[in-house]
């Protein structure tokens, strides 16, 4: 293909471009070339570091997103082991005494339990925000271990629900409660 222009005939070949400013030399740039070196003038570096710039955003973008469920993912992995974890350690304790711990409040290890949760971050914020806790009077099932206000979605923890559960945060041993508390664990 050729294309003339100012009495000048220029091939169309890939060997023909060094640059992208080389563009300018056929026309097929809005500015014109400069006559000192035959380049592109700025107005198509400008517009090229534009478009750059716009595909590093979209990729920063797409990490961002990517970075986000990684991290939800592995904090719910954190939760869960956590939690199995701490179950165990409320079960060897019934086995042992033959009964369960009296409530403590959240965040502070129920009595008798000190060597068992001591293995466990119990005393610490969630990796779903708020804190661990022991119930023994919660609706429904009597006793269990609660998620005391964590900062996470409920949609999330139907997430959870799914992959330790039966899906549904009515039903099953994950539960909401509907005092707004956070959600209950049971134990029985």
């Amino acid at each position: 293909m050729k294309k003339s222009g100012d009495n000048k005939v220029f091939e169309i070949t890939p060997a023909n471009f060094a640059s992208i400013n080389d563009l300018g030399k056929i026309g097929l740039t809005s500015g014109k070339p400069s006559k000192k070196t035959g380049k592109a003038q700025s107005g198509e570096k400008s517009a090229f570091g534009i478009m750059i710039a716009m595909l590093v955003l979209v990729g920063l973008m797409i990490g961002a997103v990517s970075f986000h469920k990684a991290s939800q993912f592995i904090g719910n992995s954190r939760f869960t082991t956590t939690l199995r974890k701490i179950v165990a350690a409320f079960e060897q304790h019934t086995v042992l005494h033959g009964s369960f711990p009296p409530m403590a409040g959240p965040g502070v290890i129920p009595p008798g339990l000190e060597e068992e949760l001591g293995k466990v971050p119990w005393t610490q914020k969630t990796p779903l925000g708020g804190q661990w806790d022991w119930v023994t009077n919660a609706p429904g099932p009597a006793r269990g271990i609660r998620l005391y206000m964590p900062s996470v979605s409920e949609k999330r923890m139907k997430t959870i629900d799914e992959s330790i559960d039966d899906g549904n945060l009515n039903l099953g041993r994950l539960r909401i409660l509907d005092d707004g508390t956070g959600y209950l664990f049971a134990i029985e």
